[in-house]
C-alpha cells in the first residue's frame, strides 16, 4: 500500500503544496487531495455559519423572551450574542456565504427553537417563556451589531 505525505504528515504536506503553488510547480501538486481539501474548506465554513446562526438566534430568543431571573443572565447572553454575531459577520463578507446564510435561516431558526425549548424543559419549575414558532427577527436585526431584541 502506497502512503503519501498527506496521510503521514499533513502539516508538512500543506507546506509542500503551498511551495509548489507559489512556484507554479504543477507537477509537484497532489491534485486529488488538494481538491478534497478545498471542497472541505467550503463545507467547514457552511457548518460554521449554521452553528453560529442557530446559537445566535437561540440567544436572541433567550434575551427577548426569558423573564425569570433575567438580570442574572443578561450580560452573559449579550456577550454570547456579540461573539456569535461577530464571528458570523466575518464569514458573511462573502456574498456566496451570505446567500447560503439566507437560504438556511429557517432551518437554523428551527434548530435554535429546539435548543431554546430544551433549555426551558431543563429549567422547570421557573416561569418559562413561550418562543415564537416562526423567526421574529428580521435579517437586519439578526446582523445588527447593537440589536439584542429589546
Amino acid at each position: 500500500m502506497k502512503t503519501n505525505l498527506y496521510d503521514t504528515d499533513f502539516a508538512l504536506w500543506l507546506e509542500k503544496q503551498a511551495i509548489a503553488l507559489k512556484n507554479r510547480d504543477i507537477n509537484s501538486l497532489d491534485w486529488d487531495n488538494l481538491v478534497e481539501e478545498i471542497e472541505s474548506l467550503g463545507n467547514r465554513d457552511k457548518r460554521e455559519i449554521n452553528s453560529l446562526t442557530y446559537r445566535l438566534l437561540s440567544h436572541l430568543l433567550f434575551y427577548c423572551y426569558w423573564t425569570d431571573h433575567r438580570e442574572l443572565y443578561l450580560n452573559g447572553w449579550e456577550n454570547e450574542i456579540d461573539n456569535f454575531r461577530n464571528n458570523l459577520l466575518a464569514l458573511l463578507e462573502s456574498k456566496t456565504y451570505y446567500n447560503y446564510f439566507l437560504n438556511q435561516l429557517e432551518i437554523n431558526y428551527n434548530k435554535a427553537l429546539k435548543m431554546a425549548n430544551k433549555k426551558v424543559e431543563r429549567s422547570k419549575p421557573y416561569t418559562l417563556p413561550s418562543f415564537p414558532q416562526n423567526c421574529p427577527f428580521t435579517i437586519e436585526q439578526i446582523l445588527e451589531e447593537d440589536f439584542y431584541g429589546v
